[in-house]
């Protein structure tokens, strides 16, 4: 299941996004599971029931019921299931600046990808989201909001702690919302910006946001486009420089990697 959610915020008519490529439930898991997960997405684990071992870059995690945890972009993971427990669990996989933005306020990092129990009834429910490939826009739109919502209440019960770290980030992020549009904005003008050196910054945007600089402004624009492309009768030359890319033919090399698609049968394919 593909499903996109493209909304407008305020009157500046800024772009979200969250994409569900697939969801599913594990019941009585008893063998150990090699989970991979692509440059591009996040895989969101939640255990219904029994006890496992998770393996992540050789660093050891035990799960017992209610607990959740992460595999982040590029990850590999080894689940090793209590053999003399029935193990079972619900995962979703997902992406998309909100996503990412989301997680980005949450406990969730690489390095220590488990949060334990989320006080809500069923919370399991919130993980079954209806496939909408080949339904209306409307159903795409409910199925994108689901992810907003399940990943909200990690937000809420996992906050992230405040941080030095956390506030450069989030300094970062707020200049790249004003000025990714910017034909002219560069990574050296958001470190000037946060007043941190660029190296040091790109390790500690790179750390939280699971990508470069120039790889999140990239992903901004291109949702920034996929808005242009379905709402507005202009043509993809003029959305790439809309949306602050110099060169058309470097927006659809970049849009058609993010994509699967170039921009010309992105429009036609949504009008």
């Amino acid at each position: 299941m593909l499903c996109e959610s493209v909304m407008n915020e305020f009157s500046g008519y800024s772009s979200i996004n969250c994409f569900c490529y697939f969801c599913g439930k594990c019941e009585k898991a008893t063998k150990p599971i090699n989970i991979k997960i692509s440059k591009d997405t996040y895989k969101l684990f939640y255990l219904t029931d029994g006890e496992c071992t998770i393996f992540v870059d050789e660093t050891k995690f035990v799960l017992s019921r209610h607990q959740s945890f992460m595999i982040f972009p590029n990850q590999r993971v080894v689940m090793q299931p209590n053999p003399e427990i029935t193990v079972s669990l619900n995962w979703v996989e997902f992406s998309g600046n909100v996503a990412m933005s989301i997680l980005s306020q949450t406990t969730f990092c690489r390095e220590f990808p488990v949060v334990g129990e989320i006080d809500v009834p069923h919370f399991e429910d919130y993980f079954f989201i209806p496939d909408s490939g080949a339904q209306p826009a409307c159903y795409q739109f409910r199925a994108g909001a689901a992810i907003v919502i399940l990943l909200s209440f990690y937000m809420e019960y996992f906050p992230k702690r405040e941080s030095d770290f956390n506030i450069y980030v989030e300094s970062a992020l707020n200049f790249i919302e004003r000025n990714f549009q910017n034909v002219h904005l560069s990574v050296q003008q958001v470190a000037d910006y946060v007043k941190l050196d660029r190296t040091y910054l790109y390790r500690l945007f790179k750390q939280q946001m699971g990508m470069s600089i120039v790889e999140y402004i990239n992903r901004r624009r291109v949702s920034r486009a996929e808005v242009m492309l379905i709402d507005m009768q202009i043509s993809v030359k003029d959305v790439a420089f809309s949306v602050g890319f110099s060169d058309p033919m470097y927006f659809s090399r970049v849009f058609k990697r993010l994509n699967g698609i170039t921009p010309t049968k992105f429009k036609a394919a949504t009008c």
